[in-house]
């Protein structure tokens, strides 16, 4: 019975482990509870939305296209310097 001590070891590993899922699931559902469940008047308890004008949302979508467009922008520069660092590297190592 050399092997007595490590098939108690492995009992008490699954026994410990059953406990920290019943945990891990009772956090879940207290998550889930918190983020997707609606109240009984349809919204959600911690999230709070604003009704946007026309003028709002117009102005919101402008200034999402021009950080997109700037961010686009800063892409293509980076880029074109790796390109050319790259290019210029390999013309030096191919040349000199």
């Amino acid at each position: 019975m050399s092997y007595g001590g490590h098939v108690n070891d492995m009992i008490n590993r699954l026994r410990e482990n059953r406990e920290l899922l019943k945990l891990h699931r009772e956090r879940y559902r207290e998550l889930r509870d918190m983020y997707y469940h609606a109240d009984d008047d349809g919204s959600h308890r911690n999230t709070a939305r604003k009704k946007l004008t026309k003028k709002e949302y117009a102005a919101l979508k402008k200034e999402l296209k021009r950080l997109e467009r700037r961010e686009l922008i800063v892409k293509i520069l980076a880029l074109t310097i790796a390109v050319v660092t790259t290019v210029g590297g390999l013309y030096l190592l191919l040349f000199s």
